[in-house]
């Protein structure tokens, strides 16, 4: 009996000394850092709409992340906007301080767009029905000691041409034109991209018709714009334009004219190319490219 009565109080004495061990040696306080992420959109043109650069808001980021000896910090996690322009992984993410560079690769939309060390970011077959703008961004932070939030700017580029197109007319000024549609033709439809080693889209694996617009508009003040732009693979080949239009005279009306011609589509990846059809008076249009 007493040989029992000295186990149990030593093992008493055994967890009050654990305890107060616990007590008088906090744990050790690891010096860590959040990150947080500021996407912005790198203008894509220098002669259309290009001082927009916000970031979609609602829309979800890829990341990848690897430290300098290329070991794999993130792989394919989603960040999500919390406000203010920022974005934050789901998960509280604490990076140590240990003076060496992290590089981020991010890519939106998160669904359509993957990642390999061979590849870098990528776009498996991308369709012209899509018309999906596809972003991407290489960025690189120093983990220094310093304040407990960094803000890690991710500047995006567009990996897609874009092409907005005018239409104007060159008719007496009692003739009144409605667009009905514009379609291109003979135009690379399906290719697919890659960020590494240098940026590129494969060769274009199908051709096909795309119907660039499609609506009734009357042509006002000497020209429209058939809005919005439309993301396109970069390509440079001769298309096929067909623009659908009513011509209307005093009271005679010409439904649904089809006037058609071939002018080279050139698109390069991340800008933006505007070109200009003018409706001439012999019923022939006339593509121009305009800018660079």
């Amino acid at each position: 009996m007493g040989s029992k009565v000295l186990k149990i109080a030593a093992v008493i004495l055994g967890v009050g000394c654990l305890l107060s061990c616990i007590k008088n040696n906090p744990a050790i306080q690891t010096d860590t850092l959040e990150i947080l992420f500021r996407p912005v959109v790198l203008p894509n043109t220098k002669i259309a709409d290009s001082e927009d650069k916000a970031f979609p808001a609602e829309q979800i980021i890829r990341l990848w992340a690897f430290n300098s000896k290329g070991e794999s910090l993130l792989n394919g996690v989603d960040a999500y906007p919390i406000g203010d322009g920022l974005w934050k992984v789901a998960e509280d993410l604490a990076w140590k301080r240990s003076n060496e560079e992290l590089t981020f690769y991010a890519a939106s939309p998160a669904e359509r767009m993957s990642f390999t060390p061979q590849s870098g970011i990528s776009a498996s077959d991308y369709a012209l029905d899509e018309d999906v703008d596809l972003l991407y961004s290489v960025s690189r932070v120093d983990l220094e000691k310093g304040s407990k939030v960094i803000e890690l700017p991710l500047s995006f580029e567009h990996a897609l041409a874009s092409l907005r197109v005018y239409v104007r007319t060159n008719l007496t000024f009692s003739t009144n034109v409605r667009v009905k549609s514009l379609s291109l033709s003979n135009i690379a439809s399906k290719a697919s991209f890659a960020s590494y080693p240098s940026v590129q889209w494969s060769e274009a694996a199908e051709s096909g018709e795309l119907v660039f617009w499609e609506d009734d508009a009357l042509i006002t003040d000497g020209e429209i714009e058939l809005s919005p732009a439309r993301y396109l693979i970069p390509q440079n080949g001769l298309a096929v334009w067909e623009l659908t239009c009513d011509i209307e005279t005093g009271e005679s009306v010409l439904k649904n004219q089809v006037l058609k011609a071939e002018k080279p589509l050139f698109l390069r990846g991340g800008k933006c190319a505007v070109y200009k059809i003018t409706i001439m008076g012999d019923l022939n249009i006339k593509i121009e490219r305009d800018g660079i």
